[in-house]
């Protein structure tokens, strides 16, 4: 690209020098290419596709072509490439020409000031540690100038002066004195405040959870959500809620539907609260309505209150007053905090407004929505589409400050509705599992403790004929205890990480 710009340069620079030194009129472009001699093969090329000079009816004069090649000129000089390429990085490694960044390991060569990366030249983590604080060397590829590690630029031999004492210093000053009348400076280390972590909200519509307890373990796994709320689980009561939640690391608190005229069970909500939390049901907002309420107590005798609710799509508004049954009895003050999540079914409200769609049918019902939220101060949050097109999953809160985050996930197993994940900035006091100790079975005198067994056969052998069945049994399981206390060495473990849930492919 050089060469040809310099090259266009040196042609309109005759071209122009020859204008310039003869001012005569041109009236064809042949009069100019045989004033030109040898050169019309070449500047030919700028004078074509121009109308200004092939137009036979109008002169040009010399003015307006030096005008002309002018601009070329400037034009030309700031050319740009139509595709230039990639950005040339400011620091490219010397082997493979990308970018050195802070996120990589580096190495710079003290002689000609050329990067390389540590995996360009075959340097492992380990001899790249050991660059910093040894004797190793490294040849640059460049300059070939072997480079050291900074111990030997900063290492300086110390050498004794003789005549220190005669020195300006040591002659004209006694030096500072050994102690002073100033007082200590105190330094106090601030502590760091543990950061809160967000509290993790999944809004899911299970679409019957029965067949979906694979895909609920890898979600749970995954998010690691505090708080599940769940609707349409299509569950009974002959059926626990810890065949799909861990027993240990959830309180389930669930209302199912009665079971239909086909002994088929539909609809049905639950909330999931981890275990770490605070948590008790709130039996006295139960309703007629699908919905389950739960409290969390949260720092400084704050409570969050957390509702799960379903509106079957034939609900004639009835369940919605139940809704507003259960909402006018929650104690409306500064330190209640209320979380409602749930499939409502109105798709027809536009939640940025928010208002209700113009030509959609049941208008009666969404109105009757909006009333009970404007009532109680409370602000959707969901702003995403849950189902095709229209938002079906709502959460409401009223203190809609606390949420940072909201996103939706692909839905669960073969379900239609997308799940809501929210974060939520709150201080909750979180339940903390004790301590247990556990005998450490691999460090056991089997000897001994084999032996004690023996000496207790005899004795139970003896007070056979006259002992109770009730004393005999005391008396081994005495005798056990103490075997296993005085030959197996016990150990306090706290709470270990979940295990992570497999992979689809295991290395």
């Amino acid at each position: 690209m050089a060469y040809v710009l310099t090259l266009h340069l040196v042609i309109l620079s005759i071209l122009f020098h020859k204008l310039y030194n003869q001012p005569v009129q041109m009236n064809t472009p042949a009069d100019l290419i045989d004033s030109f001699g040898n050169m019309h093969s070449i500047s030919s090329v700028y004078f074509t596709n121009h109308r200004a000079i092939t137009d036979k009816s109008h002169q040009r004069y010399i003015k307006q072509s030096k005008t002309y090649l002018c601009l070329l000129v400037l034009a030309l000089s700031g050319d740009t490439e139509i595709n230039p390429g990639p950005r040339t990085p400011r620091w490219p490694c010397g082997t493979c020409g990308k970018a050195v960044t802070w996120k990589q390991k580096a190495l710079c060569c003290d002689s000609c000031d050329v990067w390389y990366h540590a995996n360009c030249q075959g340097m492992s983590s380990n001899v790249y540690q050991c660059m910093d604080s040894s004797n190793i060397s490294w040849a640059c590829i460049k300059c070939g100038t072997p480079n050291f590690s900074s111990i030997f630029d900063l290492t300086i031999p110390e050498t004794s002066n003789l005549f220190s004492p005669l020195s300006e210093h040591s002659v004209g000053s006694p030096g500072l004195p050994e102690a002073t009348s100033s007082p200590i400076k105190q330094t106090y280390v601030k502590k760091a405040q543990k950061k809160e972590t967000p509290l993790k909200i999944l809004t899911i519509n299970f679409q019957s959870i029965k067949n979906k307890k694979a895909e609920l373990d890898e979600i749970i796994s995954s998010v690691q959500p505090e708080i599940i709320l769940g609707t349409e689980t299509w569950l009974s009561s002959d059926i626990l809620s810890s065949e799909f939640f861990p027993a240990n690391d959830y309180t389930v608190y669930r209302k199912d539907r009665p079971p239909s005229n086909n002994n088929q069970s539909y609809g049905g909500v639950l909330i999931a609260i981890s275990t770490q939390l605070l948590s008790n049901e709130i039996r006295e907002l139960q309703t007629d309505s699908e919905s389950i309420w739960a409290e969390i107590n949260m720092t400084n005798a704050r409570k969050l209150i957390l509702g799960c609710y379903y509106r079957p799509p034939s609900d004639n508004g009835i369940s919605l007053e139940n809704l507003n049954i259960s909402l006018n009895r929650i104690n409306n003050n500064t330190k209640t905090t209320v979380m409602l999540g749930g499939d409502f079914n109105f798709g027809h409200i536009d939640w940025e407004v928010p208002c209700i769609i113009p030509g959609k049918p049941e208008i009666k019902l969404h109105t009757q929505l909006l009333d009970i939220i404007n009532d109680h101060s409370l602000e959707q949050i969901v702003n995403k589409p849950t189902r095709s097109d229209r938002i079906l999953d709502l959460l409401l809160t009223n203190t809609p400050s606390i949420v940072n985050k909201t996103e939706t996930m692909p839905p669960i197993g073969n379900a239609d509705h997308d799940i809501f994940y929210s974060e939520c900035n709150v201080s909750l006091k979180r339940n903390k599992k004790q301590p247990i100790k556990v005998l450490q079975y691999i460090k056991a005198d089997w000897s001994k403790i084999r032996t004690d067994l023996g000496t207790l056969l005899c004795k139970i052998k003896e007070q056979f004929e006259e002992s109770t069945s009730n004393i005999l049994s005391n008396t081994f399981t005495e005798a056990l205890t103490q075997s296993i206390e005085a030959n197996i060495p016990p150990k306090i473990v706290t709470n270990k990480k979940k295990l992570p849930w497999p992979a689809d492919v295991i290395t």
